[in-house]
């Protein structure tokens, strides 16, 4: 079971990332640095060493040092059998400028930053340091990761909706499945790769459970996905979490960061592979004042022109969205 990330969670060690690198088998996300973030151990090696000749990527690099000892376990990876999430950026960027239904984000794409790999990268590198992403640059990173996602079999996380955008996101979702589960919430790496050890057996039939949804996701078109296995294996894990949490816990009083535990409701919704770009075009129509919905195919782009039907081989993907929303914490040891 395979979580595709945003790095602007990895950054922040929000939910989403830390609940989703002890759930997964691993994660994939995008690493920044120079000449395109080679990924794996090297996709973060990269930036570390660029943070010694620039300024660029020093911050973000003394960001994600506490993260190495992930990336180099491959709990955390920049590709996934050779591919990295922006090599969808391209079909993003045709989706938004060479359809007709996305005249509102059009004016947000800078192409020139996208021609260039690495000022794109270093200017995502100063974009997950800002602390407000840019809309520009955080809207087709997601939408990349969701098609990635969805084009090898694998799921993403969210944090819960609290923007417009986000709440119109869900309303494009259906739902498959919700549960509630133990996982960590804060923990070093060398604590998570602890972790992942003692609940690897706990773990393994709930990330199955998940995996047959995703495989459910790409076969069945009709959308009517069982989910009850997913809430069965959680009602297991989470049962054996609790006689595990001695050894979870093991030693955890000398940690550098203190370890905290939580509850995280999960619920997986099934959306398009383009809900991103869809449910921003449609928070920017509202907050401008709600323009006239314009069909996918349909009405004129922003030149007053008709522009033709482009291929898409994703146009019609899925991909199930993870959304995590901690219910509750507790610390362990003392600090």
């Amino acid at each position: 079971m395979i979580i595709a990330i945003s790095p602007y969670h990895l950054t922040t060690r929000e939910a989403p990332a830390m609940a989703s690198m002890l759930l997964a088998s691993s994660v994939v996300t995008v690493a920044p640095g120079p000449g395109g973030g080679d990924g794996g151990t090297g996709g973060v090696a990269s930036a570390m060493a660029a943070a010694r000749k620039s300024a660029t990527y020093r911050e973000l690099a003394q960001s994600w040092e506490w993260s190495v000892p992930l990336w180099r376990e491959g709990v955390v990876a920049g590709v996934l059998d050779g591919l990295s999430p922006l090599d969808e950026m391209g079909g993003v960027l045709r989706r938004i400028c060479e359809t007709t239904d996305l005249p509102s984000l059009r004016g947000f794409i800078q192409d020139d930053l996208y021609e260039d790999p690495g000022r794109y990268l270093a200017s995502l590198s100063r974009d997950l340091m800002k602390g407000g992403p840019d809309p520009g640059i955080l809207v087709p990173l997601l939408a990349s990761l969701d098609r990635f996602a969805a084009r090898n079999a694998t799921c993403v996380a969210r944090s819960v909706a609290v923007s417009v955008a986000q709440k119109a996101e869900v309303r494009l979702g259906k739902p498959i499945f919700g549960v509630a589960i133990p996982l960590l919430l804060q923990a070093s790496a060398e604590r998570m790769i602890h972790a992942r050890a003692v609940l690897h057996d706990a773990l393994t039939p709930l990330r199955r459970a998940i995996d047959e949804v995703v495989a459910a996701c790409e076969e069945d078109a009709s959308g009517k996905i069982d989910g009850s296995l997913v809430a069965a294996e959680a009602e297991r894990y989470a049962a054996a979490y609790e006689g595990l949490r001695s050894r979870v816990a093991e030693g955890c009083v000398h940690d550098e960061v203190r370890m905290v535990e939580g509850v995280v409701t999960v619920q997986g919704l099934l959306l398009p592979a383009d809900a991103v770009l869809r449910s921003s075009e449609q928070a920017m129509r509202e907050l401008a004042g709600g323009a006239r919905r314009i069909r996918n195919g349909d009405g004129p782009d922003a030149s007053g022109t008709t522009l033709p039907a482009v291929y898409d081989a994703m146009e019609h993907a899925r991909v199930l969205t993870l959304v995590m929303k901690p219910l509750g914490a507790r610390g362990s040891g003392k600090r």
